[in-house]
C-alpha cells in the first residue's frame, strides 16, 4: 500500500509546494486519528464483548478511557506536577513537529525532485539507516543476521539501480541515433 502512496505523492509533489502537501496530510492524519480514538472509546463503552482482534480493539478503547480519566484526576487533584506536564508537552511537540510534520514535509520535498521508482529505492534503505542511527545514538549493536540483511538490502538496491541506469543509458543512446 505504501507504494501506492509514493506513486500518488510523486504526482502531487510536482504540482504544489511541500509545505501545502505536509499541511494537508497532517491535517487528515489528525482528523482520522481523532475519529479512530472516538470510535475506540465509544466501542469500549458500549458494553459489547468481542473475541480475538475485536477484544483487542475493545481493550484499546478501555485503555484510552482509563488514561483520560487518570490524567483528568491527576490534573484536578494536583498530583501531576509542572515538570511532568512540561516533559509531556515537549514529547508531544517533538512527536508532532519532528517525527510527523517534518518527515511529511521532507518526503514531499524529496519526491518533487525524484520519481516514485527512485523514491522507493531510497526508502528501501530505511532499515540500514535505522540500524546506523541506533548504533550512533544509543550504542545498539547488530548480530550477524543484521549485517547479512543489511548487505542483502544494499546489494539488491545496487543491482536494481545499476540495471535501471544501464537501461536508461541504452534508451538514451537508442534515441540519439
Amino acid at each position: 500500500l505504501y507504494t501506492f502512496h509514493v506513486v500518488r505523492l510523486s504526482k502531487f509533489a510536482r504540482n504544489t509546494t511541500p509545505i501545502k502537501l505536509a499541511a494537508v496530510k497532517a491535517t487528515w492524519e489528525a482528523i482520522l486519528s481523532f475519529v479512530l480514538v472516538g470510535a475506540l472509546v465509544m466501542l469500549a463503552n458500549s458494553g459489547i464483548e468481542l473475541d480475538g482482534i475485536g477484544n483487542f480493539i475493545v481493550d484499546t478503547g478501555k485503555d484510552i478511557t482509563k488514561f483520560a480519566a487518570t490524567f483528568a484526576d491527576g490534573m484536578t487533584s494536583g498530583t501531576i506536577d509542572a515538570s511532568t506536564l512540561q516533559t509531556g508537552a515537549v514529547a508531544i511537540l517533538w512527536t508532532g513537529w519532528v517525527t510527523c510534520a517534518y518527515t511529511i514535509y521532507a518526503q514531499s520535498f524529496g519526491q518533487s525532485r525524484v520519481g516514485p521508482t527512485d523514491a522507493n529505492l531510497i526508502y528501501t534503505f530505511q532499515p540500514i539507516f535505522t540500524a546506523l542511527f541506533a548504533y550512533v545514538l544509543v550504542g545498539e549493536t547488530m548480530g550477524p543476521f543484521g549485517f547479512i540483511g543489511g548487505g542483502l538490502i544494499g546489494t539488491a538496491v545496487f543491482l536494481i539501480a545499476s540495471s535501471s541506469a544501464a537501461a536508461a543509458k541504452t534508451e538514451g543512446g537508442a534515441d540519439s541515433q
